[in-house]
This record gives C-alpha cells, sequence and structure tokens, in this order.
C-alpha cells in the first residue's frame, strides 16, 4: 500500500515521527499477518 494511506500527513500523531518507530509499527503489521521481515534497504 501507499505510505500516505498508512500515515498520513495530515495526521499530527506521524508528524516528525522517527522512521524506527515506522519500521516498528510496520514490522508489527507484518508480523501480525504471519510475514516475517528478513531484511531492509533504507537508503
Amino acid at each position: 500500500g501507499d505510505l500516505g494511506r498508512h500515515y498520513p500527513s495530515s495526521d499530527q500523531r506521524f508528524k516528525n515521527i522517527s522512521s524506527l518507530k515506522l519500521l516498528e509499527d510496520v514490522v508489527g503489521k507484518l508480523r501480525a499477518k504471519g510475514y516475517r521481515l528478513a531484511n531492509v534497504d533504507s537508503t
């Protein structure tokens, strides 16, 4: 999905949020669906 769909810029909860916090949330969503994150390219 689109980043803005999950973390809209209009939502103040995400203003200046650490990208690590977003990654933690994404990993949690993946785990809840039975996936396992193996690698992240964040360059």
